[in-house]
């Protein structure tokens, strides 16, 4: 695996956690883990996790 896909996963897996056990927005999460483009933190999200991050928040696909 390439190194900039295992980091985009890297920064999914956190992503996930901070969704689940922060009350962030998720504009906040894609920053705090690294994500600069709200629109590229999102497909990439929803290419790896098969939800999109407001639907995993809601507890879809966990």
């Amino acid at each position: 695996m390439p190194f900039q896909d295992y980091l985009v996963r890297e920064r999914v897996k956190q992503a996930k956690l901070l969704l689940l056990t922060t009350d962030l927005k998720i504009y906040e999460i894609a920053e705090k883990v690294g994500f600069e483009d709200m629109n590229y933190f999102t497909q990439r999200f929803k290419q790896i996790a098969g939800v999109t991050p407001r639907q995993f928040k809601k507890g879809e696909g966990r």
